[in-house]
């Protein structure tokens, strides 16, 4: 993982609630999967297990930042389990 200082600077531009949720993930993803690589854009965050592939084919998840929110985005969430019906998108 980044070192949060530097992820902190990366992130200044974004409202404190904002950067609140993306440290929540940031600590879930860590703990399930504690050699995940994290990757920096101007566009958002994206995690991936170099273990298993790249960012595509391991990939964990992304956080896109928009104006005004963010989108938690699963490059493989069509294959991941949804009992609960909670997770919605586009195919």
């Amino acid at each position: 993982m980044i070192p949060l200082a530097m992820l902190e600077a990366h992130l200044k531009h974004l409202p404190e609630d904002m950067l609140d949720i993306v440290m929540e993930i940031r600590d879930i993803v860590e703990r399930l999967c504690p050699e995940a690589v994290e990757r920096l854009d101007r566009n958002g965050i994206a995690y991936y297990d170099a273990n298993r592939g790249g960012p595509v084919k391991a990939g964990i998840c992304q956080i896109i930042f928009k104006q005004d929110y963010l989108s938690l985005e699963f490059i493989h969430g069509a294959f991941l389990p949804d009992p609960a019906h909670l997770l919605h998108g586009n195919n």
